[in-house]
């Protein structure tokens, strides 16, 4: 297979030029080509002219897969990733969450099918944008505690955490609208749509899979001291304390009685009016570890 590596310079584990050296170095033995974002949205245009590699390996977070995916061809390239970002949700899934574990799976892996999630906004400023999702969209709590976290990234890999910690839940209401669940007006502080076991580093749908079909949802209502509970819950694994109200289902509708900002993989899209996701099973080939 003839690999291309996109790389997120800008990721939050290659802002050190040690770190960043030390990751390509190792990568670049593995792969035919190297290219290096250079503004948001470069790593679309450079997966769309990748069009003679068999594969596209990110280096970087899953805002970066975010944007690979919207150019890369998913009918016949298969994709792999080296963790480098902040949360890292579809490398956690895919068992390769340390540089180690991403070279292994490139140099001796097995291919896997992957869902993704179609997703449509609406917002009140763009209009309406289409897109596709690898891991996480989601509004209200979970998108505060994502730009509060893209303000700490001093902190690493605990910015997530520490942001979690540091952000109050805010109500707000929406529609919510499901084959798999009654219509429903809710004062949710957020919901969330998820199409893998993690959000971030939250071990927070284990009852998810990434090749199901289905997508996991949870609407989020606990206050701070409750969510502060919830979430370090989620982290040590423990899954005793869970405030939420979760289902499946293959395609959803939100409609927001104000514009909020939503989080597909990373990236906050503001002003959102309302979304539909529906869950597109098998659109994606990764590269795992062989058993």
């Amino acid at each position: 297979m003839r690999w291309l590596a996109i790389v997120n310079p800008h990721a939050r584990r290659l802002c050190r030029q040690r770190s960043r050296s030390r990751y390509l170095q190792q990568v670049s033995d593995l792969v035919d080509d190297i290219e290096h974002t250079q503004s948001p949205g470069h790593a679309t245009l450079i997966a769309r002219a990748a069009h003679h590699y068999d594969g596209v390996l990110v280096v970087g977070g899953d805002g970066t897969i975010f944007e690979v995916l919207a150019g890369m061809d998913r009918t016949r390239q298969r994709l792999a990733v080296v963790p480098a970002g902040g949360g890292n949700s579809l490398a956690r899934e895919l068992g390769v969450d340390s540089l180690s574990a991403a070279l292994a799976a490139l140099a001796e892996g097995r291919p896997t099918p992957v869902d993704l999630m179609a997703v449509t906004v609406e917002s009140t400023s763009r209009g309406t944008s289409a897109f596709l999702s690898a891991s996480t969209v989601a509004v209200g709590y979970v998108a505060d505690v994502v730009t509060r976290a893209a303000r700490l990234t001093r902190l690493g890999v605990a910015a997530y955490a520490i942001a979690a910690t540091m952000t109050l839940p805010r109500r707000s209401h929406m529609r919510v609208m499901s084959p798999d669940h009654a219509v429903a007006d809710c004062a949710y502080t957020g919901l969330v749509v998820n199409n893998t076991r993690y959000l971030a580093n939250f071990f927070a749908f284990p009852d998810a899979a990434r090749d199901d079909g289905r997508m996991d949802v949870a609407g989020q209502g606990a206050a701070w001291q409750s969510q502060l509970l919830h979430n370090l819950s989620m982290l040590t694994g423990v899954g005793r304390y869970d405030p939420v109200q979760r289902w499946q289902t293959t395609q959803l509708r939100v409609e927001f009685a104000r514009p909020l900002a939503v989080v597909l993989d990373g990236e906050l899209i503001a002003d959102v009016s309302a979304l539909t996701a529906s869950c597109s099973r098998a659109a994606l080939t990764c590269q795992i570890r062989a058993r």
